[in-house]
């Protein structure tokens, strides 16, 4: 309770700390050794085990797909969207992006999924595969849902996730 009240008087640039350092105890966890490379947008941390050019090319698809989602989630420009960036988690296979539900979140994914969000009131993420084989458009059509649903649940701590969830879904379902 104590870290949601801090959050709530937060600035979005102390929010901003937090989330950087949420990100590298969360990176730690995955690959043993916190080497991961990082790209600071207008909205987002994007961090992750994927290439510099996949990093770039998730990092561009992000900020694209913000266009969507401040038609249906109208927001503050820039890092105040998210009261401070939200932070993206890259993976270039299936089992990094699995493991780091595994050991961040405690919890298995089902094997279909190639993305998907988190928002506990101080972290908020997207966590996805994002390989050297996929083309922008694989990429953005990642990103859309959980980037919708991420900006509904947190626009207030009381907002059910199933709610989020669901917009989110039907956003990408009719782009």
């Amino acid at each position: 309770m104590s870290q949601l009240a801090w959050a709530a008087s937060a600035t979005s640039q102390q929010m901003n700390r937090r989330r950087q350092e949420l990100a590298a105890k969360n990176a730690m966890l995955v690959t043993g050794s916190g080497d991961v490379e990082s790209k600071s947008t207008d909205h987002f941390l994007v961090t992750g085990t994927v290439s510099g050019k996949t990093l770039d090319d998730v990092s561009q698809m992000a900020e694209a797909q913000m266009k969507i989602v401040r038609k249906v989630v109208p927001g503050d420009p820039g890092h105040d969207y998210f009261h401070g960036r939200a932070t993206i988690f890259a993976f270039p296979n299936r089992y990094e992006y699995s493991e780091f539900a595994k050991m961040v979140e405690g919890r298995s994914l089902p094997s279909s999924w190639m993305s998907h969000w988190k928002s506990d009131g101080i972290n908020a993420y997207v966590s996805l595969v994002a390989t050297e084989r996929d083309d922008q458009d694989e990429i953005a059509d990642r990103l859309l849902a959980p980037l919708v649903s991420l900006a509904v649940a947190t626009r207030g701590g009381d907002v059910p996730r199933w709610l989020a969830e669901g917009v989110g879904v039907a956003t990408a379902s009719r782009k």
